[in-house]
């Protein structure tokens, strides 16, 4: 279910986003701010993305202290008026069960986690298209999950628990993820996401 909600959002169309470029050690600005996503191994690519986060105790009526981070990457530009929209080509995420604490590390190998739950995968083809084709996933450990690839992330700032709209993307940090091929014979790739 939180796989089909992420997928869902990851989908979304985004009309004003560019990429900054292709270093990233040093992320370009976009118009919501500086976040990248680079894919190494296998394959290797440069998208553009951007990160949001949820604090679930703030929302009305919920009894969930749980807080949960996402990225969404994307291949394509929306700025070139020949361009094809935008389209979702990787998707970082993971639910904690409270807000995190600045500069800790959080994620899981093959034997440990500190999350409730996560994913990192990559796809090809398009989600608008109705195409997508998953090539590569990491998921972590519990909570109906098998714990393959690994994710270790630190977060240098995180919204205030009251955030709403765009305070959400006031979220920044580093991610590193490896995620092994969907095909059993195909490479592992690796994810660093700077945000």
């Amino acid at each position: 279910m939180r796989k089909a909600v992420l997928l869902a959002a990851a989908s979304l169309t985004l009309l004003a986003f560019d990429c900054g470029g292709h270093d990233t050690s040093t992320p370009g600005p976009t118009p919501l701010g500086t976040c990248q996503v680079a894919i190494r191994g296998a394959v290797s690519e440069d998208l553009w993305c951007f990160a949001s986060a949820v604090d679930y105790s703030a929302l009305p009526g919920s009894t969930s202290t749980q807080w949960a981070l996402q990225i969404a990457a994307y291949r394509g530009s929306p700025l070139s008026p020949t361009a094809a929209l935008p389209d979702p080509a990787a998707q970082i995420a993971f639910f904690l069960p409270a807000r995190p604490s600045l500069g800790q590390t959080y994620g899981w190998s093959a034997t440990t986690s500190n999350v409730e739950s996560g994913t990192a995968s990559r796809w090809v083809g398009s989600v608008q298209g109705g195409t997508p084709q998953l090539t590569h996933e990491a998921m972590s450990l519990g909570a109906g999950y098998d714990g393959t690839g690994s994710l270790t992330a630190q977060l240098t700032a995180i919204p205030p628990a009251s955030a709403t709209d765009a305070e959400l993307l006031d979220v920044h940090g580093t991610i590193d993820a490896s995620a092994p091929a969907v095909d059993p014979a195909g490479a592992s790739i690796t994810l660093h996401a700077v945000f």
